[in-house]
């Protein structure tokens, strides 16, 4: 539907508009509504936008409320998107994107996800990463992580057959992994 909504609107317009996407956050709960499936959602915006032409998605993976679907700081919103219009529309050499991981590796305990769009460095803002989650055959592994350059490298303490990463895929959470700019990575999910 954001695909089809951004040709009309162009079509109507006559000409390639960009579009600056703002990825849903997390939430858990609002009024009578309980979020049962936006990581879908969102996912459906992220491939919208990196299948699209001039579309640019700009995460606030770290701007949810956990009891509002509205969350009520704009500013942080406002901030993200002029930083994505002055790179992508007005061309200023920006670091504007936020962190999408392009590759997983993994040797015995240890897990690599290196980032697009790191800058400096991805950093984890805080002592623990948050939003997070190893799954082995039986639930939930423990992990530590920490950051080296571009690559946040999780420990496991026992060698799986595989895994699956969950980042940012529960209905509510707060990512505290960003790049040198301080933009939040955006959700995915991952066997490794």
């Amino acid at each position: 539907m954001l695909t089809a909504l951004v040709q009309d609107w162009r079509q109507a317009w006559g000409e390639t508009l960009p579009f600056l996407v703002v990825q849903l956050p997390g939430w858990k709960s609002w009024l009578d509504f309980t979020n049962l499936g936006f990581h879908r959602i969102r996912a459906c915006q992220e491939r919208a936008c990196w299948e699209g032409e001039a579309m640019y998605l700009c995460s606030i993976s770290d701007g949810g409320e956990e009891w509002d679907i509205h969350p009520k700081d704009k500013k942080v919103v406002g901030e993200r998107l002029a930083l994505l219009a002055l790179g992508h529309v007005y061309g200023r050499e920006v670091l504007c994107d936020p962190p999408m991981p392009r590759d997983f590796t993994r040797q015995g305990n240890t897990i690599r996800i290196a980032f697009e769009h790191a800058g400096a460095g991805m950093e984890i803002r805080g002592e623990h990463l948050n939003a997070m989650d190893v799954l082995g055959p039986d639930g939930p592994v423990p992990y530590s992580a920490h950051t080296e350059g571009d690559t946040l490298v999780l420990i496991v303490p026992a060698a799986f057959a595989a895994l699956r990463l969950e980042f940012a895929w529960k209905p509510w959470y707060h990512v505290n992994l960003t790049n040198s700019a301080g933009l939040p990575a955006i959700p995915f999910v991952q066997t490794v």
